[in-house]
């Protein structure tokens, strides 16, 4: 979108919900949360071609239901939503965790590169973050790697905000009590 017509269109877009929304600006608004939804999809434990499969399905779907967009809405947890929605009916249940796997698989996500593991700080770190159960992970990860507020994490994982913000807190406490664990000595063998 630029200038005056990007205004027209989203004033456009307002007056009736979506539905006059422009094959470009659709692509304006949601192209940019495409590496998002790539990451999400493999994190809800998908190879490759099936977390491909479930990012195309959520932009056909969220093109369908362009009329429930609000443009000067949050799109990226709008997105999100819809992602996970989709992944909960391919699963037959009615809602998935956002991190149903270890976090070690995802080290090979193509346009994860700041998400990767292997780039935390020491294993100690990647090792106390892989025990978190999996709502607490989630969490975290979507809060402290992806940016996401705890409006965009409770709309993500369908839950209050309160709940996001009891998981975000449990997950920290949890992640500094097995980070700051005195070591276990090391016994010495007496021959």
């Amino acid at each position: 979108m630029n200038g005056e017509n990007g205004a027209e269109e989203r004033t456009d877009v307002a007056k009736d919900g979506g539905k006059s929304l422009s094959k470009r600006a659709f692509e304006a608004l949601a192209l940019p949360h495409l590496p998002l939804l790539k990451r999400l999809a493999l994190r809800h434990g998908r190879r490759e071609a099936e977390a491909d499969d479930l990012v195309q399905e959520t932009f056909l779907r969220a093109w369908k239901y362009r009329g429930s967009l609000d443009p000067e809405g949050n799109v990226r947890a709008w997105l999100c939503r819809i992602l996970v929605n989709e992944a909960a009916r391919r699963a037959g249940r009615p809602e998935l965790p956002v991190v149903d796997v270890s976090l070690s698989e995802i080290e090979d996500a193509p346009g994860a590169a700041h998400a990767r593991l292997e780039e935390l700080p020491d294993p100690e770190l990647r090792h106390a973050l892989e025990e978190l159960p999996p709502d607490f992970a989630s969490a975290l990860v979507l809060s402290a790697v992806e940016g996401f507020s705890y409006k965009e994490i409770a709309s993500v994982q369908g839950v209050p905000i309160g709940t996001v913000m009891s998981r975000l807190f449990r997950a920290r406490q949890m992640m500094r009590d097995r980070l700051s664990a005195p070591e276990k000595p090391q016994l010495k063998v007496v021959r």
